[in-house]
């Protein structure tokens, strides 16, 4: 929700709920006789980190093939965008240089 309140000399606009809806820019506008003069505002709403898929529990037989590749998909949405991280037993994952291998 959003509410104006005016008291000379005062004028503000109270944002009172969060969402995205909120967002964008607001101008104030001062206007008379002898001319205007004005102020942009740009409001940015945060939205939290949400997991949109959760990765499933693998069993993957790597003896039955020397080719298996297990997949972990973990979509994630935010304002601004979240970073991601993976750990494996605690342990932060980091990739090598090639970009293709991890370690933990």
């Amino acid at each position: 929700n959003i509410s104006m309140r005016n008291a000379d000399p005062e004028y503000l606009v109270a944002i009172t709920s969060y969402g995205s809806s909120v967002a964008g820019w607001y101008t104030c506008l001062a206007a008379n006789t002898a001319g205007s003069v004005y102020m942009d505002f740009s409001v940015t709403v945060g939205v939290p980190p949400i997991i949109e898929t959760h990765p499933s529990n693998l069993f993957v037989d790597f003896y039955e093939s020397s080719a298996a590749v297990a997949y972990m998909h973990c979509t994630v949405s935010g304002i601004p965008t979240p970073v991601v991280t993976w750990f494996k037993d605690g342990v932060k994952l980091t990739t090598t240089t090639s970009g293709d291998r991890i370690s933990a």
